[in-house]
């Protein structure tokens, strides 16, 4: 007797368990692990798609069994250690199968007919052509004077591209490319898309020689005398840590296996797009948000045969069916788009480090500075942390605002940055200013009545903008700010705050003969305007660029003699237990973006983020605030479950909150023993997008293990689904607010 393990695709987080099914003697050879079948559920036999993770030869169930009835895929859709993670990723964040499952699964079914008979789901035949653009042997000859010319020759000298790649990596260079094709240097043809006509793959240029530290960091990490321990890499400069990574990847792929680059954005991984090709030719592939669905499909499958040996993009480029994966590498380690929002709520770090315990693959992180969680790691000795932590610019010079205000300074600029502004400018050098907040003021209040206008859908503060629109920064909705205030009437409604906007605006009146650049969301909402940006810059016809924290985001400024922020404040007591870390990590890359002058205006001199980044010494910080995680149990010094209460209407939010708050600690036990601190329901405002009324509750553990387990039996019992509000759970976010 064959029976099948199958998890079902619904909703109910009560029925998600493994059910067992008897695998029909025609089925036998199309049941394995990894594919989606057809099966009768319940009483009434409702049809649902199910998901195959075990074949056994026996069930514990004692009743009669029934039968699969049809089997969706012809080969499976996760390898053996996608099953794995799967598994381990609905049991560690308390999620559905199915919710894991989305992460992993082919993006491409193009019909779905289900019924009682059978199911017949397809993938579309990719049969038609596309148009790609290859250099010839005169191309590769060829010298032409043309800037643009030449580096439409340098892409094409590994592989062929569409017009469509070219344009992401080079820009708009559609004259030059016409230019090159009349010389019969590049001449356009038809390649077949098909999966069956796979190119010849190009062998791999060379890597960049690695000099300096990142050839420290290489030796030190060949050298290393346990092969399997996670490695972190601190190396400031992005170049230099791109070339390690290439090296690191060549010397996986000799031994025949296959490797990732994850980067949090496409913007990075795009950046280094034309060298990951230069590097890798047609073995490696870029995957991010922006592929059409034929791109993902071939991607997929690829990956899946092998013969895309190593993949360059955002977090979804850890979820490819890779067949013997050697080495992961995440970049940015600690940035906030690592961090899924829905459900299950994972940070890409953790999933990479359980997937790399079930493949045997190496993981390697890397950045400029560690996240508290990995520097912490690497005390502990649980990574090896190679490379150098000390600063290599000087310490900002602290400016505190209270006392410019003592001396009659009202101004949002002290004495000493203003001075530095006029000398900067002056002997034609080049200035930076951080102001990390949006919109013309922070927001908008009523001095009578303390009236404060939010959106109506996500319950959070509209920022006002100069143009005198009020808009909500998630999702967008405008209103015209009225003259009075909408509740009671006065006429002393007013703005608060200063946002980037009024400074720039500030600054061109002040200064009107300053060539001023504004780098903020609203001016670099893509990444076309982060390329038509980076072009500007590289000109140089510019004296000041004033910006959010996107500042640090790779543009190229070059030589900068000062780098100054405006207001450190909001940053560091943003009310969140990382908000220390984030405000350090912050400030610390954009203080070090100077190879002059960098300073810090803040009305609270004496706190310890800003001690840290005046003392220039990075360990400062870390043990400072390992200092305050430990005494407190956060993470990483101990764990976070936050469960999330949403409903329409608020009583219902609240009580449900009570009573899941209720249910938790009788089946966590005494505190005490139990070794956990509870904390009472609490409104978190609304749901963004949703407009639900969102309740919070905070759960501090020292380990995880007995509140996996209570969550399992609470769920199973109905614990959740009984509530009428939707429940979210998170486990170590790195928000709590």
């Amino acid at each position: 007797m064959a029976v099948a393990a199958v998890y079902l695709r619904q909703t109910n987080k009560r029925l998600d368990a493994c059910y067992d099914y008897d695998i029909p003697e025609n089925l036998v050879k199309g049941v394995v692990p990894g594919v989606r079948v057809v099966v009768g559920f319940g009483n009434g036999n409702r049809v649902l798609e199910g998901f195959v993770v075990a074949i056994k030869d026996h069930s514990d169930y004692s009743g009669a069994l029934k039968s699969i009835r049809w089997v969706i895929d012809e080969v499976p859709v996760l390898t053996t250690s996608q099953l794995a993670l799967c598994q381990w990723m609905r049991d560690y964040y308390c999620s559905l199968y199915y919710e894991a499952l989305a992460f992993f699964v082919s993006p491409v079914p193009v019909e779905h007919r289900m019924s009682e008979e059978r199911v017949e789901e397809g993938y579309q035949a990719y049969t038609v052509t596309e148009t790609v653009y290859h250099l010839t042997e005169a191309g590769h000859q060829g010298h032409t004077t043309g800037r643009h010319m030449n580096r439409v020759i340098d892409l094409l000298r590994f592989r062929d591209y569409t017009a469509s790649e070219m344009r992401e990596i080079l820009g708009d260079i559609a004259s030059s490319r016409r230019a090159l094709i009349q010389k019969g240097w590049v001449i356009a043809r038809e390649r077949c898309i098909d999966l069956e006509d796979t190119e010849d793959k190009k062998p791999m240029g060379p890597p960049e020689a690695l000099v300096g530290r990142a050839k420290a960091c290489y030796l030190k990490y060949s050298a290393k005398e346990t092969p399997e321990k996670p490695v972190f890499f601190c190396l400031r400069n992005k170049k230099s840590r791109f070339a390690l990574y290439a090296k690191l990847i060549a010397d996986c792929l000799k031994t025949g296996k296959q490797a990732v680059l994850l980067y949090p954005e496409v913007g990075l991984s795009l950046e280094n797009q034309k060298d990951f090709y230069q590097f890798f030719g047609n073995r490696g592939a870029v995957c991010h948000g922006r592929l059409k669905k034929r791109e993902r499909y071939l991607l997929y499958e690829g990956v899946r045969t092998g013969s895309i040996q190593v993949v360059m993009g955002s977090r979804a480029a850890l979820f490819l069916p890779y067949g013997q994966l050697g080495l992961i590498i995440i970049d940015e380690e600690m940035d906030g788009s690592y961090y899924a929002a829905s459900m299950p709520r994972f940070h890409t770090l953790r999933v990479a480090q359980e997937y790399a315990r079930i493949t045997g693959a190496q993981l390697v992180a890397g950045d400029a500075l560690p996240s508290v969680q990995a520097y912490a790691a690497a005390a502990s000795h649980s990574w090896q942390f190679i490379g150098d932590l000390s600063m290599t610019s000087k310490p900002p010079v602290v400016v505190d605002m209270q006392a410019e205000i003592r001396q009659g300074n009202l101004d949002f600029m002290s004495r000493p940055l203003e001075k530095a502004l006029v000398e900067n400018s002056a002997a034609g050098k080049k200035s930076l200013l951080l102001l990390n907040r949006r919109g013309y003021a922070s927001y908008t209040f009523c001095r009578d009545c303390g009236y404060v206008p939010k959106c109506e859908s996500c319950g959070v503060t509209l920022k006002y903008y100069q143009d005198g629109t009020l808009r909500c920064p998630y999702c967008g909705k405008t209103q015209v700010k009225s003259t009075s205030c909408p509740r009671c009437g006065s006429r002393r409604y007013r703005t608060m705050g200063l946002g980037v906007d009024q400074a720039e605006a500030v600054l061109r009146k002040r200064y009107p003969h300053w060539r001023i650049l504004k780098i903020d969301g609203g001016t670099v909402p893509d990444y076309e305007a982060y390329k038509a940006m980076n072009e500007t810059l590289s000109k140089g016809e510019w004296d000041v660029v004033l910006g959010t924290r996107l500042l640090i985001k790779g543009f190229a400024f070059g030589p900068v003699d000062l780098a100054a922020a405006l207001l450190m404040d909001n940053d560091m007591n943003f009310g969140d237990y990382t908000s220390g870390e984030k405000a350090y990590q912050l400030y610390a890359r954009f203080f070090s973006l100077s190879q002059g002058m960098a300073l810090g205006q803040t009305y609270e001199p004496e706190n310890e983020t800003v001690a840290a980044l005046a003392s220039g010494d990075p360990p400062v910080f870390y043990r400072s605030e390992l200092s305050y995680r430990k005494a407190l149990g956060y993470p990483p010094a101990g764990h976070l479950a936050v469960f999330g209460v949403m409903a329409p209407d608020a009583r219902m939010a609240r009580a449900d909150a009570l009573t899941l708050g209720k249910t938790l600690k009788e089946s966590l036990g005494d505190q005490g023993t139990q070794g956990y601190t509870l904390f009472e329901p609490t409104l978190a405002g609304r749901q963004p997008g949703s407009g639900e009324i969102r309740y919070k509750l905070l759960l501090k553990l020292k380990t995880l293990v007995h509140f996996q387990s209570i969550m399992r039996g609470i769920i199973q019992d109905g614990g959740i689904e009984r509530l009428g509000s939707r429940i979210s759970i998170e486990i170590d976010p790195p928000v709590t607010i």
